[in-house]
């Protein structure tokens, strides 16, 4: 659904969540799945093209001196069939910028033959990173999850007289109704985010003025606003946990272990 990218930095744990980083959403090519005879696993393709200059970037837009890694965060949104949301897979990535004219030399003879010792490594993958993550559902009901539940019968490629003075228009289904809160749950959080920036300024500003009385009713309000959303949090978590036997809804991807070939 989607792949973004950002957190360029230095170190391996990213700190500096008030600094205004820039994150892209990559242009993905079309996904397909993909099949291996004597295996039962389900493969999904997915690829994207990725421009590091457009991150305005210094550590991209350089080459990355002697003893220094770059790091980088990578997510993946993926549609999960019966679930509201799509589900986020975060990857780390490690990297190391070089020169155009860089010759990468080959490893040294030592460094084969321990790893003909360990087993041998094939070639194609030595430039992949892989993860094991751990996809865990929750039952969650919703106004309308039936509904959604249902079969749908799919008559969009049925003849219908006339369709041919469409040009080739298709009408959408429900996903649009997805798509559109998927926009609206973007904007609130971003919301969420320019409130919670604009009141940490505003207390800046009371502290620098020395207005002590301001600054005590400001820490109260939001003291009383924190109280406010936390006791709605658990009316909600509560009440979904009445009517959690319904439909398995949302869900929850951590990763469990990473192997780096």
């Amino acid at each position: 659904r989607e792949l973004v990218v950002g957190r360029i930095r230095n170190t391996q744990e990213f700190y500096d969540y008030d600094n205004e980083t820039m994150v892209l959403s990559l242009g993905l090519f079309p996904a397909h799945f993909l099949q291996y005879q004597h295996d039962d696993r389900v493969f999904f393709q997915f690829e994207a093209a990725w421009d590091s200059s457009l991150h305005n970037s210094a550590m991209l837009n350089r080459v990355t001196p002697y003893g220094e890694k770059v790091y980088m965060t990578l997510s993946a949104y993926l549609e999960v069939d019966n679930c509201a949301q799509p589900a986020c897979v975060t990857k780390d990535l490690c990297m190391v910028v070089h020169s155009r004219d860089t010759k990468i030399s080959a490893p040294s003879p030592r460094f084969r033959a321990l790893k003909n010792l360990f087993g041998v490594v094939k070639n194609l993958d030595c430039g992949k990173v892989s993860g094991v993550y751990e996809l865990l559902l929750r039952q969650f009901s919703e106004t309308g999850s039936e509904r959604r539940q249902r079969k749908v019968l799919d008559t969009s490629l049925t003849y219908v007289r006339g369709e041919e003075n469409l040009n080739g228009w298709r009408p959408r289904g429900d996903s649009l109704l997805g798509d559109h809160q998927w926009e609206l749950e973007k904007l609130t959080r971003l919301q969420m985010v320019e409130k919670t920036r604009h009141v940490i300024l505003l207390r800046e500003k009371l502290a620098e003025y020395n207005k002590a009385s301001e600054l005590s009713k400001l820490d109260k309000e939001i003291v009383n606003r924190q109280a406010r959303v936390l006791s709605r949090d658990l009316i909600t978590n509560k009440q979904a946990d009445q009517k959690s036997d319904e439909n398995p809804k949302d869900f929850d991807v951590k990763e469990k272990g990473v192997q780096i070939f």
